[in-house]
This record gives C-alpha cells, sequence and structure tokens, in this order.
C-alpha cells in the first residue's frame, strides 16, 4: 500500500473448534516413538498409508457416499502433507469388520502398508459421529484411537482434525489439515475478505464492506478479525466477528491506520498509523489507548509479532530502501534495531515462523518479488520462489511451521499458493476471478 506495491503482513490465528473429540485409546509410548523415529531416519522415504472406505451401519449415510468422502477427504490430507503415500485398497474395505484385537496385520502388510486408518461413522438426523482407529502394521500395534461428533456440516473437519493427530503421531507435531487461510479478492470492483479450507475447498466471502479491504489478521482466540477498510473513504482499522458479524471501528486516526498483527496473548494489536504524517508501529490496548513503537522519521509498517511477544519485525525504510528489522517491543526502536534482510533491493511482509527460529518476507530480486526466508540463528538467506513471470508475495506460515502459503501471479492474475517451507511442492489454492491476495493462514481448528 505505501512501500511501492508491497502488500501488508499477516498473523495467524487460533479458531475454537465446534465438535467435542473424544480419547479412545493408546498404545505404550514405544510403539510411538518407534514410528516417529522411522520418519527421522528418512522423512524423504515417505510412510504407506491403507485408508479403506469408512464403515457405517447407516443404509442413507452410505447411499449419501460419505463413506468415499471420508477416504478421499483423509487421504488427501495426508498426501498433502508430504509425509506419505497412500495405496489401493479395493476389496479391503470393511473397517468395521476389524477390531484392535482383530486386524489381519499380515494381510496389510503383504499389500505394503505400513500404516492402516480405520473409519466408523453414525449418521443421525442432523449429526453425525467419527470413530478413527490408526494401526502400526509394522510393529502390529494399535496406535491411537479418536472419536469426533457433531453437525453433518463439520463432516470433513472431523477428518481434517484426525490427519492432524495422525501426523502428530508419526512426526511429534501435529499437522495443519483442520486449518483455513484468510485472504482478499476483489467483487464487484470492490475488495473483501475471503476463507478458503486449507485443502483448497470451500472458497466464501465474509466481508461486504463494498469498498477496497486489505490485511486481515486473527485474534489468537480465532474470534475475531481485524482488517484495513477505505469504508469511510480514510483506511480505518477494524474488528469483526469471524462470521463477517459485529463489524466495530476500533482506530481512525486521519491516514494510515493499516498492517494490524494481534500479539500472541490477544491483549493489543499492533499496527503502522500515520498519526505524525509519516506511518511509525504502535501498538493498541483494549481500552483503546495507544503505544508508540517506533518513531523514525520515514516510513514503518507491516509488524510481525515474534512467538513469544517479546519482539516484532517489521519494515522500514530508514536506511533508504525498505528493509526487515526486528526490535524488542518493549524498548522499541530507542533499543537495539537489527535489520536481517541484505539480499534484494526491496523486502516487506515479514512473517515470523511458529518455532520463532526464522522469518519469512517478500523480496524484490530480479525485477521480480520472491518469496525469501531468514535462518535467524544461524543467519541463512534462502529463496524459495523463482518466478520468472509475475512476482510472489505475501508469505504466511502454516501452524505447524510445514508450509507457507503466498500470494502469486505467476500464471497472471494473482491467487494463493501453497508450497512447503523449503519451497518444494507448489500448488495452488484459489481459482477465483477476483484474484487472490494477503494470505493468512489459520492455527489448528481446535486447541
Amino acid at each position: 500500500m505505501i512501500l511501492n506495491t508491497f502488500s501488508r503482513n499477516k498473523l495467524a490465528f487460533f479458531y475454537t473448534f465446534l465438535f467435542s473429540a473424544v480419547l479412545l485409546a493408546w498404545t505404550a509410548p514405544g510403539s510411538c516413538d518407534e514410528v516417529r523415529l522411522q520418519i527421522q531416519k528418512a522423512v524423504s522415504e515417505k510412510m504407506k498409508v491403507a485408508v479403506p472406505d469408512f464403515s457405517s451401519n447407516s443404509s442413507q449415510a452410505l447411499s449419501e457416499g460419505l463413506d468415499r468422502l471420508g477416504k478421499d477427504v483423509l487421504e488427501n490430507d495426508l498426501l498433502l502433507s508430504g509425509l506419505f503415500d497412500t495405496m489401493s485398497t479395493s476389496g479391503n474395505s470393511g473397517s468395521g469388520q476389524e477390531q484392535p484385537g482383530q486386524v489381519n496385520y499380515e494381510r496389510w502388510a503383504g499389500l505394503g502398508a505400513q500404516l492402516l486408518v480405520l473409519g466408523d461413522f453414525e449418521k443421525g438426523e442432523s449429526d453425525v459421529s467419527v470413530k478413527f482407529r490408526l494401526f502400526d502394521i509394522t510393529a502390529r500395534n494399535f496406535l491411537l484411537g479418536k472419536q469426533y461428533q457433531g453437525e453433518k456440516s463439520l463432516y470433513r473437519w472431523m477428518i481434517h482434525r484426525f490427519a492432524d493427530e495422525i501426523i502428530g503421531e508419526v512426526t511429534g507435531v501435529k499437522g495443519s489439515s483442520a486449518t483455513m487461510i484468510a485472504f482478499t479478492s476483489y467483487f464487484k470492483g470492490n475488495k473483501e475478505v475471503y476463507l478458503i479450507d486449507q485443502d483448497g475447498t470451500n472458497p466464501r466471502k465474509i466481508s461486504s464492506n463494498n469498498s477496497i479491504t486489505v490485511a486481515p489478521a486473527w485474534s489468537p482466540d480465532g474470534e475475531n478479525i481485524a482488517f484495513t477498510s477505505y469504508r469511510n473513504a480514510n483506511p480505518n482499522l477494524y474488528i469483526t466477528k469471524k462470521s463477517g458479524n459485529g463489524r466495530k471501528m476500533v482506530s481512525n486516526v486521519p491516514g494510515l491506520n493499516d498492517s494490524p498483527a494481534w500479539s500472541p496473548d490477544g491483549e493489543k494489536i499492533a499496527y503502522a498509523l500515520s498519526k505524525n504524517d509519516n506511518p511509525d508501529i504502535y501498538l493498541l490496548h483494549k481500552d483503546g489507548t495507544q503505544t508508540r513503537v517506533t518513531s523514525f522519521s520515514g516510513i514503518d509498517t507491516s509488524p510481525a509479532w515474534s512467538p513469544d511477544g517479546q519482539k516484532l519485525a517489521y519494515t522500514s525504510n530508514r536506511n533508504g530502501t525498505p528493509q526487515i528489522y526486528v526490535l524488542d517491543v518493549a524498548e522499541g526502536d530507542k533499543g537495539k534495531v537489527r535489520r536481517i534482510s541484505y539480499n534484494g533491493s526491496q523486502n516487506d511482509d515479514p512473517e515470523w515462523s511458529p518455532d520463532g527460529k526464522s522469518i519469512a518476507y517478500t523480496s524484490l530480486r530480479n525485477g521480480h518479488f520472491e518469496i525469501v526466508v531468514e535462518d535467524m540463528e544461524k543467519n541463512v538467506n534462502l529463496q524459495l520462489t523463482i518466478t520468472p513471470s509475475g512476482s510472489s508475495e505475501n508469505p504466511s506460515w502454516s501452524p505447524d511451521g510445514r508450509f507457507i502459503a503466498f500470494s502469486s501471479s505467476r500464471e497472471g492474475k494473482p491467487q494463493i499458493y501453497i508450497m512447503r517451507a523449503d519451497g518444494s511442492g507448489v500448488r495452488k489454492l484459489t481459482f477465483l476471478e477476483g484474484g487472490g491476495y494477503e494470505p493468512s493462514w489459520s492455527p489448528r481448528f481446535y486447541r
């Protein structure tokens, strides 16, 4: 918005899940450690997982195809993780016939499976209950069982959640299947906030500001979204419920009120505010008061919190061109300010990784915006994208740190893409007429 064509930083969010999860059973810790060790020793060797069609005693549910849908969604989640290969289970369905003590390990091992996932579900008039079981075929152990219950509309999310559990069981870190991505897209000449599930399904518009809306950022509890909108001519800061209802203006200082980023504890919002003509970083507290963090005579914008809430990464042109800097929140720019970007003629949109070890940002290189990651411990800079036609910008980490969402015009109109944290496995997420801009990846939809 204010630094050439760079757009604003995003902040991941926490979302309160809408259905209950019940732990069914656990195996001894040793079996989990064995599976995790296999992953750690050879991450490139994907584990072969068998997922038969889900079983059900409900003929209506089967007629609606929920058995096949369950299998397809779970297989897709596991494939997208990059950790698993799924295998054909034709002629080997019927999970209800196999109980924890009755699984035919030899048969599944003979088919090449290392893991087996069985799903059973029951469907009521308006809700559905799904029971999952995970087996280690190689070690012949029952690893994990969970049950979820909720409205039928949450069926896919129940499956996404168990996919995260599977990934957590074999790696020690849960996946990001039960997440979504917020972004902006043009609609009837205006720019609005949209959401899309991480697997690319269910894109929907959640704002109706009838104006230009930018920089959506979620509160840590997932209940609210902050964004900047020109609906009243001035770029003011608003907060709305995640449903899009209950819009409230929280900052309307004449000039810029932009780039909101909620603190990890949800107590304040860091944002760019042009109180004194040029934008500086301020903190907006719940009572409406503001604390100034930077006081540079040029442009400071795009704040991003470190996971511990102690530091802010931000963009500043204090050395002539937009670059990425880091400071301690308590000291502001009166204390030590560290520049971390030295490659690329311009750098913007910092986004801290969930583990706090890296910062992803947008970098102008060879005439194109690219996604770059800076290792804060090793001072190593890695360019993840190469976009000879168009640009790639606005990185946002998945909550497990394995993926990065970004906007790219590599095929013409900007759309939302996802790639692994090393730059591999790029896939296009949106195909909207209005394009896709400024992605913000949610945390998992459960505690």
